[in-house]
């Protein structure tokens, strides 16, 4: 029997493992993870920087079925306790100039390292290659001897021995069982995972009466309509980035735009991918490539380096402005005959987009177990007491920038910390 058994290693649950054996030192403590290591995701977030916190972490900023719940856990543990934290494990971190806090070392191994070791030397029992599918209720008997029952019936007790509670059962796919006292469902998102595999944690938050959210993708690449889009894979360019929606602004970023074979990608794109809804039918992204200067002071310029070259390509001028591989495209595909052409096809290329990348290709998961159903403290479920949800498995997100992280390290810590000075 373990007193706290946490299913998903990876950012929320070695930190609720590591809160909870921190609260009470006591507390026998697992982990169980599906994958062959610890913390799998959490090695390659921030092209493998690790972008593990925001300095402006408001809960403002966060997509939630219930805001009250997500500002009251976020003023619980904030991104100075994320800091504290962190440096309680040795680890020392720095800010960028747009905010985004990184280990010193900017490397995410480092963030691993300092996570699984902390887990490892105070005695939390880690379990790779373990994929829950199944918990229930259990119930212990005393007084009378016999044997444990889960709550929906089973094994028999003795006659004169009394029912009480005596926490969960947690079954594997590889066929172990385990017993615990306490519960904590840390099991990721469908973010990143191949559509075949399943959300079994889903499920078993689902069988204790948890609403599930519809899981959608967020954070990730926009698909292009035009199929010529594969020509410019690869091409990266700073610009300005509109979303429109039936024809309505939705949302506006700024930041590195990142061509692929599908489409658009990029954080970028990420962020504005939170804007749309489902059941827009026509979708457009705007792209200004020179938002720094006004249609009227480039079209002035480039009318200049015309006269300078009369005979100058317009690919050629292009070449000088943008990308080569964008240069050629963009001077095959669009008419170019006067300065003021190229100015509005540089300060406004619009394409369309048909939705989304799927939840294979997103970074964040917007669904999950409804946040109305959840302490906002504790994180204890309001369902079933001594069950606890954290991270992705709630309906919680964040735009890019460590948002995400930091929910993970609050929720985890807060669920860690009351699942840890529960009393017996």
């Amino acid at each position: 029997m373990h007193d706290i058994l946490i299913i998903g290693g990876g950012a929320a649950g070695l930190t609720a493992a590591i809160a909870a054996r921190a609260e009470d030192p006591e507390a026998r403590v697992a982990i169980l993870e599906r994958n062959p290591r610890l913390a799998r995701k959490l090695a390659a977030t921030g092209n493998g920087r690790c972008n593990l916190s925001h300095r402006d972490c408001g809960a403002a900023l966060y997509h939630c079925d219930d805001r009250n719940f997500i500002r009251r856990a976020l003023e619980c543990f904030d991104e100075v306790a994320t800091e504290v934290f962190f440096a309680g494990l040795g680890i020392t971190l720095r800010e960028d100039e747009q905010g985004r806090r990184y280990p010193h070392s900017e490397q995410a191994e480092t963030v691993v390292a300092g996570l699984i070791n902390r887990a490892r030397e105070t005695g939390i029992e880690l379990v790779a290659e373990a994929t829950a599918i199944a918990a229930e209720r259990i119930s212990e008997t005393v007084a009378g001897g016999g044997s444990g029952e889960s709550a929906g019936g089973g094994l028999s007790s003795s006659a004169g021995s009394q029912m009480v509670g005596g926490g969960f059962r947690v079954d594997t796919a590889e066929g172990r069982s385990l017993r615990c006292r306490r519960l904590v469902l840390a099991g990721g998102g469908a973010a990143g995972l191949p559509q075949a595999i399943g959300f079994p944690v889903y499920a078993i938050a689902a069988g204790f009466g948890h609403r599930i959210n519809k899981l959608q993708p967020v954070l990730t690449q926009l698909l292009a309509v035009d199929p010529a889009i594969q020509q410019l894979r690869g091409v990266r360019c700073k610009a300005q980035l509109s979303l429109f929606a039936d024809g309505s602004l939705k949302a506006v970023e700024d930041g590195e735009l990142q061509l692929t074979d599908r489409g658009l990608s990029g954080i970028a794109i990420f962020d504005l991918s939170r804007s749309i809804k489902p059941g827009a039918k026509q979708i457009e992204i705007v792209i200004d490539l020179y938002p720094e200067w006004s249609e009227t002071a480039l079209t002035e310029w480039i009318y200049e380096q015309r006269a300078a070259s009369p005979e100058r390509s317009w690919e050629s001028l292009l070449e000088g402005m943008v990308h080569k591989k964008l240069a050629a495209w963009l001077a095959r595909r669009y008419p170019l005959r006067e300065p003021a052409d190229l100015s509005r096809l540089l300060k406004g290329w619009r394409m369309s987009v048909s939705g989304c990348a799927g939840l294979d290709r997103a970074q964040v998961t917007r669904g999950g177990v409804s946040c109305r159903e959840v302490d906002p403290v504790s994180l204890e479920s309001r369902l079933a007491a001594e069950l606890y949800l954290v991270g992705e498995m709630l309906d919680v997100d964040g735009p890019s920038g460590g948002r995400n992280l930091q929910w993970a390290w609050a929720s985890g810590y807060l669920a860690g910390k009351a699942a840890g000075r529960r009393e017996e």
